[in-house]
């Protein structure tokens, strides 16, 4: 997951979760994208953050779902692509985390060309939570490498919540071919 891909990639890895280099242009996304402004992390911020990093760094497939609305956690099986990312990445305590508020039209995505939806009651995010740090495994190598990682969140009932595609089923996958 962690190989440089093009912005195309990078910009559904908003919604499907992928981590890559901070590399993208500014404003390639902004099709997707409405405008938005920074938040400033108060307590809730601080508590999804913590929750987030320690289920990260804990690599607990079951404490990363929790942070998923319950139609997202339903299609969460170790055969998603974020099951890896979340059995190997660490962050580190040296990242930086910005929210932005900012309601992001998902529906819009082209999902359907990673074999990806978005689950049925999540058609958009409210929220952006950008982590950049430097990875230490690459560093280890002699190779500094930032990396940034993009979430789309819902602030539901006064939290906020993941929202993550779901991978379609193999008749989803046909029925778009067509």
């Amino acid at each position: 997951m962690f190989k440089r891909i093009g912005f195309a990639v990078a910009a559904i890895g908003i919604i499907i979760g992928f981590s890559a280099p901070v590399t993208a242009s500014p404003g390639a996304a902004e099709k997707y994208l409405d405008k938005g402004y920074p938040v400033e992390v108060g307590a809730k911020e601080q508590a999804f953050i913590d929750a987030y990093v320690s289920a990260i760094n804990s690599h607990d497939w079951e404490q990363f779902k929790a942070l998923l609305p319950a139609s997202s956690q339903a299609c969460m099986t170790k055969d998603v692509p974020r099951y890896k990312d979340v059995m190997q990445l660490s962050i580190p305590d040296t990242r930086q985390i910005a929210f932005i508020k900012k309601e992001t039209n998902m529906a819009a995505m082209p999902l359907q060309d990673y074999g990806m939806k978005l689950p049925p009651d999540v058609t958009h995010g409210t929220h952006i939570m950008n982590v950049t740090f430097v990875d230490a495994e690459e560093s280890k190598k002699g190779v500094v490498a930032n990396r940034g990682i993009s979430e789309a969140l819902l602030d539901v009932n006064d939290k906020y919540l993941l929202v993550l595609a779901c991978p379609m089923t193999a008749a989803e996958k046909a029925a778009v071919k067509k």
